[in-house]
């Protein structure tokens, strides 16, 4: 996708905004999916702050995530970038309310097993820099690479990107924008993967006139 974006004129054929939004009948303007309350807004800031810490800690990710040519500590420390090795339950008290929370969240499953156990964690934070959504891609190949918390897929990964640009890069995964970012394409954000391109994507596009999306 870098040297695509390289190639030409150095970014390929672009898609005019608002030729995106008409494609998607004028949702633009369709309210988000429901805000999380407070407390899971503050569970889900405190999961993604020890998954950072224990990315830090652990080299595991940091690991697979250079196999991928993503190695820039500056831009981990920015997106919060995580690692779940498993270790959050020894931090939470085998009965109570945290636990409780933590599996109404969705950070734990219906067993009591974290979700994202042996993923690179990516949080999304919303314009308040609270967390409104997390993915998870394991460092492992298996049945199931990609994670996701349950319900509606919340948020816009580097949504800064569309504040700040005219001109967008639309990528698939969390991890191709990471590669693109770190390649110097600083105004790129993912979908939420194949066909995942939701109604915050087009609100943020709509409300920054974003004039040109450039589709990797």
């Amino acid at each position: 996708a870098v040297e695509k974006l390289r190639g030409g004129n150095g970014k390929g054929s672009p898609i005019p905004a608002p030729a995106l939004l008409k494609g998607r009948g004028g949702k633009a303007d369709a309210p988000a999916p429901t805000v999380p309350t407070q407390n899971r807004v503050r569970l889900l800031n405190r999961v993604v702050s020890f998954y950072h810490q224990t990315f830090c800690e652990d080299p595991r990710a940091r690991e697979y995530l250079k196999a991928r040519g993503i190695t820039d500590a500056a831009t981990f420390e920015n997106f919060q970038v995580g690692y779940a090795n498993g270790t959050l339950l020894n931090t939470v008290p085998e009965e109570g309310d945290v636990r409780a929370a933590l599996r109404e969240a969705g950070v734990l499953t219906d067993r009591g097993r974290e979700l994202f156990y042996g993923c690179t964690v990516f949080p999304v934070f919303d314009e308040n820099r609270d967390c409104v959504g997390i993915y998870g891609r394991r460092i492992t190949d298996g049945e199931v690479n990609h994670l996701y918390l349950p319900g509606p897929r919340r948020g816009v990964w580097n949504h800064l990107a569309i504040k700040r640009s005219p001109t967008l890069i639309l990528a698939e995964s969390v991890v191709d924008a990471l590669t693109l970012y770190g390649a110097g394409f600083k105004e790129v954000v993912p979908c939420w993967g194949v066909n995942g391109l939701t109604e915050d994507h087009l609100t943020l596009i709509a409300r920054y006139k974003t004039k040109e999306i450039y589709v990797c």
